[in-house]
């Protein structure tokens, strides 16, 4: 933990956080998004098909700390995507803290912000793009800047064109068709960031928290939530990340009633059906539990989107959690500056 000046210190900065929302198709992600960014809820259901990225402002203190106690000032970064049935390779992607980039290269200490010559037009260093410039879509992640290729084989293929990198649509490559044509490893990571609302972009360099989430009224979504945790377990025992983000499993639609299927003549099930939200909520309770027996750290909750109960308050305590694993957020943990921290008088959303 910082110090008291060092904590007044932080207060004046605005840390940038980075939370991935993963479940079933209808298991509520984006109503739980829209909830605390929009402060909005609309019975419409419109099926997710991209990554999307939204942001929200938030500013906590410690549940037991003093009136007038330093606030950590937070920009959350929220991941919004598809349903996890939906995905395959893509999972495992998420499953990765640092995609799209490598580790490697998100690890790179980010430009500071700067003025432009001759103009008071300030670029920052906090956003996809510049104020006065706006490369998404133009530059790659090692921003060299990419055109589109739109004759011949490769045509819809993105190229920096770098000599050294030896990328280029006309680049000669006997195992290619015809021979030509290459695209250096950060023009493929360009290429496959892209979707048809356009690139993929975080501007937090890691992901910090997954949300396992699920319909607490439906047996089979928080079955999905359940498979696809231990997937990511299955994927965490296989890599060598040392500061694994924190993992909460989380219910959503509490306020519905339960559908009773009209087909079933189980007459066990149907009584099941009855108080599914307590049957499920009572398993995740002892579900978590075996986990933490297992020296496996898993969170638990519950949330009405539609009723707006629990829902800044389950980000609100991410947001603790993530406060006191400052590796996770400083590139840095140990020095008094860092990279990943914003001043809020110059931080700002598009």
């Amino acid at each position: 933990m910082l110090g008291a000046g060092a904590e007044a210190k932080l207060a004046k900065k605005r840390v940038l956080l980075r939370i991935t929302i993963i479940g079933k198709s209808g298991a509520g992600k984006t109503s739980l998004i829209n909830a605390l960014v929009n402060n909005a809820y609309t019975e419409r259901y419109h099926a997710t098909e991209n990554f999307g990225l939204y942001y929200a402002v938030l500013s906590v203190t410690e549940e037991d700390s003093e009136p007038g106690a330093p606030k950590f000032n937070v920009l959350l970064e929220i991941e919004d995507t598809p349903g996890s049935e939906l995905l395959d390779k893509e999972l495992l992607d998420l499953f990765d803290p640092w995609w799209p980039k490598p580790q490697e290269l998100a690890m790179k200490r980010p430009p500071r912000s700067s003025k432009r010559k001759g103009t008071d037009e300030e670029d920052s260093a906090h956003l996809p793009f510049s104020i006065v410039y706006a490369p998404v879509g133009k530059y790659n992640d090692e921003e060299a800047p990419v055109t589109e290729c739109e004759i011949g084989i490769n045509a819809g293929k993105w190229f920096c064109n770098r000599p050294d990198n030896n990328c280029g649509a006309e680049v000669y490559m006997p195992d290619a068709p015809h021979g030509t044509g290459r695209q250096c490893r950060s023009c493929r990571r360009f290429q496959s960031s892209l979707t048809p609302k356009g690139e993929f972009r975080p501007i937090v360099r890691q992901r910090m928290a997954y949300i396992f989430l699920f319909d607490a009224t439906d047996k089979e979504s928080y079955l999905e939530a359940l498979r696809v945790y231990n997937e990511y377990q299955t994927y965490l025992s296989k890599k060598d990340i040392k500061q694994k983000p924190l993992v909460y499993l989380v219910g959503t639609k509490t306020d519905k009633e339960p559908e009773m299927k009209k087909d079933k003549d189980d007459a066990q099930e149907q009584e099941f059906q009855k108080h599914v939200v307590q049957h499920i909520t009572q398993h995740m309770k002892s579900f978590a539990q075996k986990q933490s027996d297992d020296l496996k750290q898993l969170s638990t909750n519950t949330v009405s989107s539609a009723q707006f109960r629990n829902v800044t308050e389950l980000f609100r305590g991410i947001v603790r959690d993530l406060r006191v694993r400052e590796p996770l957020w400083k590139l840095n943990p140990l020095g008094e500056t860092t990279d990943e921290e914003a001043d809020a008088s110059t931080c700002s959303v598009q």
